[in-house]
């Protein structure tokens, strides 16, 4: 695509832009709206940005009898929570011998812009130890549709300062893990599974058990991960 002013009279060239419509939805934006310009030009040029990073263009488009059109744009992922949209409309001159765009980059400049939100679900956690075994309660709110939940297990094994993580699995909101209490009080003192700077520096004489949990929308947007305390698991 060529980026020449001079092949264009950018003198009283100038273009504008609107937005009709724009959503995020399972992490894809989407968005459209209509455009025209003024003559000498008879085309134009679009970029397209999300919260200040261009995430698509330059795009030429050729436009109709009355120097108008419309455009349309997706673009992923999109993380959770509100975000900015804007596209920038630049009149330009399509050049059907090279198939290039000509287009005016100082002057005749137009954009729209506005927010949206990627809506997301929330997760929470509560476990608890009854005998042999640490139940959790999962439970999900939020987003697209029915939550869905996944678990996973992290072990740190007794004498090494490694957690290694289980994978995560689909299921219901509540699970059991089968951890023994140990026998030494001392060793089954908790500590929050967020404070990795206090694990790493700690060689554990009994298995550790760290439970973690997130939901997932319909439309496949997923939680922050939500993690219990850790649990020491006697033999």
């Amino acid at each position: 695509m060529s980026t020449q002013e001079a092949a264009l009279d950018c003198a009283g060239a100038s273009a504008s832009i609107n937005t009709q419509g724009y959503s995020s939805y399972g992490g894809v934006f989407s968005g459209g709206g209509a455009w025209s310009v003024n003559y000498p030009s008879n085309s134009v040029v679009l970029e397209y940005f999300i919260d200040g990073v261009k995430r698509g263009g330059p795009q030429g488009i050729l436009g109709d009898s009355n120097r108008s059109g419309s455009w349309n744009f997706n673009d992923g992922p999109v993380s959770c929570g509100s975000h900015t949209f804007m596209v920038k409309a630049y009149p330009a001159v399509y050049d059907s011998t090279t198939n290039n765009f000509a287009w005016c980059t100082a002057t005749g400049v137009s954009s729209t812009s506005g927010t949206f939100t990627q809506a997301c679900p929330t997760a929470s956690l509560t476990c608890s130890r009854s005998g042999a075994y640490v139940t959790c309660t999962g439970s999900g709110s939020g987003g697209s549709g029915s939550p869905t939940p996944f678990w996973q297990a992290r072990i740190q094994y007794a004498g090494s300062n490694t957690i290694v993580p289980q994978g995560w699995l689909q299921g219901t909101f509540s699970r059991s893990y089968y951890c023994p209490q140990p026998t030494s009080g001392l060793k089954s003192m908790g500590l929050p599974s967020s404070d990795e700077s206090v694990s790493a520096m700690i060689v554990f004489e009994d298995d550790q058990l760290i439970v973690d949990f997130k939901v997932r929308d319909s439309s496949g947007m997923e939680s922050p991960i939500r993690s219990s305390y850790r649990y020491a698991c006697g033999s």
